[in-house]
C-alpha cells in the first residue's frame, strides 16, 4: 500500500480556494448537512436516483448483471430457499417469514413469532441478562452451515421478552450485529424497521447502512448516510460521507473529507487506500485486509480493483455476499464468493444459479469432458456444469449430469451447496424405474435441501422395485438407510442385524468412491468405521434407542475422535440449559459447542449433543435438519 496522501490532487491550488473548501466540508461535518454544501458549491445531487427511504427496495444495478455472451442460457428452473416456517406470512430471503409483532420494549421486537417459524415470547425465561449478552456476543455466526445459520437466524429474529436488567451493548444491537455478520441483510432491515422512537439508536441506523452497502444498494445507503450525518458526528458517518461524495463525482469535496479524517488520525489503512483509488490516484495493489468492513468492501467493489489475494480464505458470510453481488468484480471471484455465501447462508441458491446462468461461456468450455469439470472444482467449472444440466433435453440426460455435479461437490466439500442448487431440478424429475440408479443421489440432494416428502418418493420407488425382487434397488436403498431414519420422526422399530450389516456394506462401497474423488489416502475401512460412529451418534441424538450392543461393534476403533471436542464450559452449560428448559440459552449453546467449523468437521460428540439438545428443547425439525446436514456433508 502506498503512503500517498488523499489531498495530493489539491496540491498547488490557491490557498484561499483550499481554505474555502475546508470550511465547506467542516460545515457538513458540523451538522449543516448537504444544504450547507449546496449553498457553498451550487446545487448538488449527491445520490443520483435515490429519492426514497432506506426501506424502499431500490437497486443500483441488477445483482447479477454480468453481460451475457450470445447464446447464454436462461435458467429453466428457479431454486427455492429452505423453509420450515409454519404460516403463510410473507417470506423473505432464506425462507424467514416476516410478520408484525407488538413488543413491550425495543429489545423485544422481532420479525418472527412462534406462529411464523420463530421461538416463543418467553424463550429467555431463566436466563440472566449477563448470560444472554455473552451468548449473543459469542454466537458462531460465520459457520459455513445452512442448518446452523437457519437456527441462529430464528433465535435472533424471534420477538421475545428480554431478560430483565440493563447493559451495553443492548440485546437489539447484538442481534443486529450478528445478523449482519451472517449476511442476513434483508433480515437486518426488517428487524430495524420494527424499531421506532428512542429505540432507533445510531447502532440501528449503522446496521441498516451496512446492510445496504453489502447488498450493493449504494444509492439507498448514501441516502441513509445523509440522514445519519445530520444526527451523528462519529467517524463512521464521516468516512461513509467521503465514499458517497466520491461516488457522486464530487471528488474535491471527498478529498477534503478524507484530509480532515487524516488530520483526525483515522486508523483505517484500507479505507484510505480505497479513497485514494476513488480519487483517481494510481496506487499500489492492496496487499490484504486487516479488518474488512461493509464500507471498505463497497469502496473496493465500486473502484473495480481486484480484492487482495487470499480474500476468500475463511471469509465471513456477509463479505462473501458482498463480493458475489459486485457487478464490477472478476466473475471467477464472484463464482467462488457466491458458493461460499450459499454455504454460509448469506445467498440463496436461486441467486447463485442466476449468477451461473448470467455468464456465457465459449464452445471450448462446453466441450470439456465432464471428468475434467469434476476434477477442476473451480466456481467456473461448477457454473459450466450447471449450464450443461440445463442444456439437456431428457430427464435421463439431466440426472447423469446432476450425478456428476454431486461428485464435483464431494470433491470440493460443497455437497450442501450442490443439494440446494440442484434440488429444484431433481424435484421435477419423476421417480421412474428406468431411473432407479439415481435414487441415492436424489435422496441426498432433496434431503439436503429440506424436501423430505420429495425424497421419500424416491425411497418408495426403491421399495417397490426391491419388493419385486430387484436386488440392485435393494442395494441402493441400503445406501440411504441411515438418512431415511434421520429424516422421519422417531418411533420406528429397532433395526435388524441384517439391515445394519447391509448399510455398513453399502457405506464401505460409497466411502471407497468418496475417498477416490477427494484424492484421500485414508484407508477405506478406517473412514467407514469413523462414519459408522457418527451415524449411530446421530440416530441416538434424534431419539432412537441404542443399546450397548449397538455401540460395542465400534469399541475396537480409536478411543479419541480426530476432531476437537467442545470445551467443558460450553458442553456442560448446554446440558444445564436443556435440563432446566432454558430455551434461547440452550439453542445458542447448541451452536456454540459446534463453533465455526464446517459441519462435516465438527466432532461427533459435539454435533450429536447439539442435535439431541435441540430435540429435547422441542425443536425437532431444526434438530433433524442439522442431523441430515451432519450426515450428508460427512459422506453418510
Amino acid at each position: 500500500m502506498t503512503a500517498s496522501s488523499a489531498d495530493a490532487p489539491m496540491r498547488g491550488r490557491p490557498v484561499t480556494r483550499t481554505l474555502t473548501a475546508i470550511a465547506v466540508a467542516a460545515a457538513v461535518l458540523a451538522g449543516g448537512g448537504w444544504t450547507a454544501l449546496a449553498q457553498s458549491s451550487g446545487p448538488i445531487q449527491l445520490f443520483p436516483g435515490a429519492t426514497g427511504s432506506s426501506d424502499t427496495p431500490q437497486q443500483d444495478a441488477p445483482a447479477f448483471a454480468v453481460p451475457a455472451a450470445p447464446g447464454a442460457i436462461e435458467p429453466a428452473v428457479k431454486a427455492q430457499p429452505f423453509s420450515v416456517t409454519a404460516s403463510p406470512a410473507t417470506a423473505g430471503r432464506d425462507g424467514i417469514a416476516v410478520t408484525d409483532v407488538a413488543a413491550l420494549s425495543p429489545e423485544a421486537v422481532g420479525t418472527l413469532s412462534a406462529k411464523s417459524g420463530g421461538l416463543p415470547q418467553d424463550m429467555w425465561t431463566g436466563t440472566s441478562r449477563t448470560v444472554a449478552m455473552r451468548l449473543l456476543s459469542a454466537l458462531p455466526v460465520t459457520a459455513p452451515s445452512p442448518a446452523r445459520q437457519d437456527i441462529a437466524a430464528r433465535l435472533l429474529l424471534s420477538s421475545a421478552q428480554p431478560p430483565a436488567g440493563a447493559g451495553q451493548p443492548g440485546l437489539l444491537d447484538l442481534r443486529l450485529s450478528a445478523l449482519l455478520s451472517m449476511g442476513q441483510t434483508e433480515a437486518v432491515r426488517a428487524l430495524a424497521k420494527t424499531v421506532t422512537g428512542p429505540g432507533r439508536t445510531e447502532a440501528v441506523e449503522r446496521a441498516v447502512v451496512d446492510s445496504l452497502l453489502v447488498d450493493n444498494r449504494v444509492d439507498e445507503a448514501c441516502k441513509a448516510v445523509e440522514s445519519g450525518l445530520s444526527a451523528y458526528p462519529g467517524m463512521y458517518w464521516q468516512k461513509a460521507t467521503a465514499f458517497c461524495l466520491y461516488r457522486a463525482g464530487r471528488t474535491e469535496q471527498a478529498n477534503i473529507q478524507v484530509t480532515l479524517l487524516r488530520e483526525s488520525k483515522v486508523d483505517d489503512p484500507v479505507f484510505l487506500w480505497a479513497a485514494e483509488q476513488m480519487s483517481g490516484l494510481k496506487v499500489q495493489p492492496l496487499t490484504g485486509f486487516q479488518t474488512p468492513t461493509p464500507l471498505t468492501v463497497a469502496m473496493i467493489r465500486e473502484s473495480g480493483r481486484p480484492y487482495p489475494n487470499n480474500t476468500l480464505t475463511d471469509v465471513a458470510p456477509w463479505m462473501a455476499r458482498a463480493i458475489a453481488l459486485g457487478v464490477k468484480t472478476d466473475v471467477s471471484q464472484r463464482f467462488a464468493a457466491a458458493q461460499m455465501a450459499v454455504a454460509g447462508g448469506s445467498l440463496t441458491a436461486a441467486e447463485l444459479t442466476s449468477l451461473y446462468t448470467s455468464v456465457g461461456f465459449n464452445d471450448a468450455d462446453y466441450a470439456r469432458p465432464v471428468t475434467d469439470l469434476v476434477n477442476d472444482g473451480s466456481g467456473k467449472a461448477a457454473a459450466v456444469m450447471y449450464q450443461q444440466v440445463l442444456r439437456q433435453t431428457t430427464p435421463a440426460q439431466r440426472t447423469e449430469w446432476i450425478a456428476r455435479a454431486m461428485e464435483q461437490g464431494i470433491r470440493t466439500g460443497q455437497e450442501m451447496v450442490v443439494a440446494q442448487v440442484y434440488a429444484p431440478i431433481v424435484r421435477d424429475v419423476l421417480p421412474d424405474p428406468a431411473q432407479t440408479w439415481f435414487l441415492p443421489v436424489a435422496v441426498r440432494i432433496l434431503l439436503g435441501a429440506g424436501l423430505t416428502e420429495d425424497a421419500l418418493r424416491w425411497v418408495r420407488l426403491g421399495q417397490d422395485m426391491a419388493g419385486r425382487g430387484d436386488a440392485a434397488a435393494a442395494t441402493l436403498l441400503d445406501s440411504v438407510w441411515l438418512l431415511r431414519r434421520l429424516a422421519v420422526p422417531s418411533g420406528l422399530s429397532h433395526w435388524s442385524p441384517q439391515e445394519y450389516e447391509n448399510w455398513r456394506a453399502a457405506l464401505t462401497r460409497s466411502v471407497e468412491t468418496r475417498l477416490m474423488l477427494k484424492g484421500s489416502k485414508t484407508p477405506t475401512t478406517q473412514m467407514a468405521d469413523r462414519l459408522q460412529a457418527r451415524g449411530l451418534a446421530l440416530l441416538q441424538a434424534t431419539g432412537e434407542a441404542l443399546s450397548a450392543d449397538d455401540w460395542a461393534v465400534l469399541w475396537g476403533n480409536p478411543a479419541v475422535d480426530e476432531a476437537k471436542a467442545p470445551s467443558a464450559s460450553r458442553a456442560l452449560a448446554l446440558s444445564s440449559a436443556v435440563l432446566n428448559k432454558r430455551l434461547a440459552e440452550g439453542i445458542a449453546l447448541s451452536l456454540m459447542v459446534q463453533d465455526i467449523a464446517p459441519t462435516a468437521q465438527v466432532a461427533d460428540v459435539a454435533v450429536a449433543q447439539a442435535v439431541e439438545s435441540l430435540r429435547r428443547l422441542g425443536q425437532d425439525p431444526l434438530a433433524r435438519r442439522l442431523a441430515l446436514e451432519a450426515a450428508i456433508s460427512a459422506g453418510l
